[in-house]
């Protein structure tokens, strides 16, 4: 769990009941604990209503009770709110009680499922979602019967809040997924709107049919049997296997574009109908269509065992990806604890690997070659190849802490490495505010740290760039040799509670608004907003520090107008409405 912590202090203890608005207690409830990243842990409440979580973080946390799926209480936030936002931070210091639910009555919703035929859907999942901004993302199960009917319980009407609903359907494999209109798309959906105080009937829910999709793989051999077959279309995937004749038939796929592949034993991962990625793919438009002869031919495999070292020593648990030669399709596994790994059923060609070892202090970078580029790895087809024995560069490290402004640690905050070529590695600060950034090669590195609050009232901090600017502007690349451990590398986070990317002390200095976003004002009218200002350390309510400070031009506008153009293009397009 990540927490943002401005303090260190001993895990805590949690409790509460959920209850009813007549306080009789509501057992089974799950009830979820999430942190400001969303990071959580559940638990459920007892006969009595009670719930505890125990080794708690310190942090900032909000709370959500759901009643069991056939209870018809609603889902709440705490103390009563519908959307994670509105509701009340938790900041826990140590142990807590009464944290206490009061769920209001919801209402139900229900009907019948059927097939294009008519005949009922049984034993399908079915899911009303909310569907306002404040309940998008949140949802009640429900499960159909031998009739095809199903119920909603626990929902939302107008009586207790926002009620509008689109309900989704688990298709299984029988039937793509979709919504009730019938549609595959969320924002095509029928809204549904309970009414208040019982049960309200919709009309019968029959549902699209989806395409069908058949083949046969067939390898050097003939038809190769209990082959893996994963079919696409329109954003899902249906996975089916062949039959003893090489076979195969995959229903509960939407219409569209269809892509199948195969990776059978002994054979390579093939892409319809015989190639090494997806190229070739075939148009199944409408509902209810069938379409024969979706054939693969999969050649037979070629294998790459590899061992990888580090001075010599096995690097074991390494992630090792090999990719194609236009990066759209890698196949990888980890070496096992002598540091060997097998990469099997491969197409024979060009080839280029990716190694994930910065954990053990070794690179996390593409194989090179000694001319400093990407390797090419030439894999021959259709055979074992030989031993590929490669020895890992050491690679750097980069250590220190994040806190805020007067020095208490933060944890969860976000720390990016970025070189000039878009490689990029990350970290989060944890206790006490210490981060790593581990498999870090020779070279120059920008460093930034960074928290994005995911709701408007959570703690904010301002980012700060290496070597401890808020200007991004005015960041400086960290150079760092092969093997070094750079440590002590420290950044403070001004405190940003509106979330505009200017700390609040600075904001109350000037007299700005710490409560809302006014970046792009100009209140002192030089034609530079608040955020410029901010990050050149010039006073937003006087307009001859800008020439003073920033420009230095003495009194030569046009250097000035360099500096405006930039901001005022961008002052114009965040007030756009």
């Amino acid at each position: 769990m990540i927490s943002l912590l401005t303090a260190v202090a001993a895990a805590a203890t949690l409790s509460g009941t959920v209850r009813s608005a007549d306080g009789s207690p509501i057992a089974g409830a799950t009830v979820q604990l999430w942190d400001s990243s969303l990071s959580g842990v559940d638990t459920t409440s007892d006969a009595d209503g009670r719930f505890t979580f125990t080794d708690v973080a310190p942090g900032s946390y909000r709370a959500r009770a759901t009643p069991s799926w056939r209870d018809n209480h609603v889902t709440r936030f705490l103390p009563d709110a519908q959307s994670f936002c509105e509701s009340d931070r938790i900041v826990v210091s140590g142990d807590q009680s009464g944290i206490d639910f009061s769920l209001p009555e919801g209402a139900t919703l229900s009907g019948r499922v059927l097939s294009a035929d008519g005949s009922p859907l049984s034993g399908h999942i079915l899911w009303a979602l909310g569907a306002t901004p404040e309940t998008e993302g949140w949802g009640r199960p429900s499960l159909s019967d031998t009739e095809g009917a199903f119920t909603f319980w626990g929902l939302d009407s107008p009586s207790t809040g926002d009620g509008d609903h689109i309900l989704y359907l688990n298709g299984d494999g029988l039937l793509p997924d979709q919504f009730f209109g019938p549609t595959y798309e969320d924002d095509l959906a029928s809204r549904v709107l309970p009414a208040p105080g019982g049960d309200t009937a919709l009309d019968d829910w029959i549902t699209l049919p989806g395409i069908t999709v058949s083949g046969t793989v067939i390898g050097p051999g003939g038809p190769i049997e209990n082959a893996d077959v994963h079919v696409y279309a329109s954003s899902q995937v249906v996975t089916v296997q062949t039959d003893a004749l090489g076979r195969y038939t995959a229903t509960g796929i939407p219409p569209g574009e269809v892509l199948s592949w195969a990776s059978p034993f002994g054979h390579a991962l093939t892409y319809f109908p015989d190639t090494d990625r997806p190229v070739d793919f075939v148009t199944v438009p409408n509902e209810g269509d069938a379409q024969s002869g979706v054939d693969l031919y999969p050649p037979l495999e070629a294998a790459l065992p590899l061992r990888l070292t580090g001075d010599g020593v096995p690097l074991p648990g390494v992630q090792v990806l090999l990719y194609n030669e236009a990066h759209t399709v890698g196949q990888g596994n980890r070496t096992d604890e002598e540091g060997f790994v097998r990469l099997a059923n491969l197409f024979g060609g060009n080839k280029e690997l990716y190694a994930w070892a910065g954990d053990l202090g070794f690179a996390e970078d593409w194989i090179r070659d000694a001319d400093g580029g990407v390797a090419t790895l030439v894999i021959e087809p259709g055979v074992e190849n030989p031993l590929l024995e490669l020895s890992l560069p050491g690679a750097a490290s980069i250590a220190g802490t994040v806190t805020d402004e007067d020095g208490e640690a933060l944890v969860g905050v976000t720390v990016v490495a970025s070189r000039a070529d878009g490689e990029l590695v990350r970290a989060q600060s944890g206790e006490g505010g210490a981060y790593v950034l581990q498999g870090i090669t020779p070279g120059e590195w920008l460093l930034q740290a960074s928290f994005t609050a995911y709701c408007g009232d959570d703690p904010g901090y301002v980012t700060q760039h290496h070597p401890g600017t808020i200007n991004p502007d005015d960041a400086e690349p960290y150079a760092i040799l092969a093997d070094e451990t750079a440590s002590g590398l420290h950044f403070a986070l001004p405190l940003d509670d509106d979330h505009d990317q200017m700390g609040d002390r600075w904001e109350a200095r000037f007299g700005l608004d710490t409560g809302r976003d006014d970046s792009m004002e100009d209140p002192d009218g030089d034609s530079f907003p608040n955020l410029f200002e901010y990050r050149n350390g010039t006073d937003p309510m006087d307009p001859s520090t800008i020439t003073r400070r920033v420009c230095a031009c003495g009194g030569d506008k046009s250097a000035l107008l360099l500096i405006l153009g930039p901001m005022a293009l961008l002052r114009r397009r965040r007030r756009r409405p």
